[in-house]
Formats: C-alpha cells, structure tokens, sequence
C-alpha cells in the first residue's frame, strides 16, 4: 500500500500561489499538460482542469453546472485567479470570436481579415456569418453547392449515383444486400470475405489454444 497521502486543497491551493508569475502576469502550470494546451491535476481521485480548479478553490466557490472557466489572457495552461472568470458557452464563443479565434479553433484573425483563402472579398454582400457564429464567403459557399450539384445532378437517386462499394464491386441485384426498411445497401461480396476472415481468425486462435 503506498504511504504516499492525497493532496489537500491548502496544499494544492498553495502550489498554484507559489507559481512565478511572467511579463504577462500569467501563473503557467507546472503540472501535466494535455494537448490541448490546458493543465491537469488530480483531486479527491479525479482529474480536473487546473486552471477549473485554481478558480474554485481561490474563490470558495463551485463551478455551476453548465458553465465554464474563461481565460482573459487566452492562455489555456494559466492558472492565475486573476486572469480567470466563469461565464456561460456562449460568453466563451463571443470572446473567442471579439479576439479573432473563431475558425475551426485555430488561432486567426478572422474579422481583420478581408479576403478569404480563395481570395474573395469579405464585403458585406459576399459575406454572412453562420449559426457558429462564423464567417463564411458567399462566393465558396456557391462554387461547393454547385461541385455538389455536377457531381450529384437532381433527379438521380442515390442507388444511381453508388453504382460500386469502396472495393469496387459493382452493385448488382445479385451482389446487393438491402437492409431492413431500406436503411442501406451492403455488398454481398464484402459481407462474405469479412465472414471469412472472421471464421479464419476463429480458428487460428482454437490451433493456438493449448
């Protein structure tokens, strides 16, 4: 049994006070990182976001259910109380969009930018913002639905359109399996090399067994 005691929240409290501020007055984490960028820390046996519980336990307070912690120095490993306040999901999208990190997650500039990757202009005719509250350009948006429409012309059904499986088996009425109430197709040819395969392994593992 290990003699190793679990922290408690004076301890793990101290330890984000003893953390060296930077230029930027952020408090980095010295923990575990995840690749998402934010610290983590064990408490009472679970896993918390560090800069989650460097809030709670600076303010006294629980996180309501529902909300989250937002950082106003966009630094996810901070854990300085100061730079850290509880809003809603929306509150988190509005200021990720007001400091330009709406795109996909990625950090951009979307509302200084005026061309898109394609080079249209974001002019207001060319340009609406969709219910993620991102900006999309009009003209991309005309090209993809008219690649869809040449690729997939209106009055052709889908059984038209997927004449082959992904292995390229034709989609024959022999070879086609229509699942119950017409949810799907299957190949019948893939339907009996997976059964085979799987037979094979079945009794690759019995020569195995001792």
């Amino acid at each position: 049994m290990s003699g190793r005691t679990a922290p408690t929240d004076d301890s793990i409290l101290k330890r984000f006070q003893q953390l060296p501020f930077n230029e930027h007055g952020c408090q980095i984490w010295g923990g575990a990182i995840l690749a998402s960028g934010y610290g983590q820390i064990k408490r009472r046996q679970k896993a918390w976001l560090a800069h989650r519980l460097s809030w709670a336990l600076a303010t006294g307070s629980d996180i309501p259910d529902g909300l989250c912690v937002m950082h106003s120095c966009d630094v996810r490993a901070c854990v300085n109380p100061a730079h850290l306040s509880v809003g809603t999901h929306a509150d988190n999208t509005r200021d990720m969009m007001n400091k330009g990190r709406g795109i996909l997650g990625r950090k951009r500039e979307p509302h200084t930018r005026t061309h898109c990757s394609r080079g249209h202009e974001y002019s207001a005719a060319n340009t609406y913002i969709n219910p993620r509250g991102v900006r999309v350009c009009r003209a991309c948006a005309t090209e993809s639905a008219a690649r869809y429409y040449l690729k997939n012309p209106p009055g052709r059904t889908w059984q038209q359109i997927d004449t082959h499986c992904v292995h390229g088996h034709a989609r024959t009425p022999e070879n086609t399996y229509v699942r119950p109430a017409g949810t799907g197709r299957a190949c019948k040819i893939c339907k009996r090399d997976a059964v085979n395969r799987c037979a094979l392994k079945q009794r690759l593992r019995l020569k195995a067994t001792p």
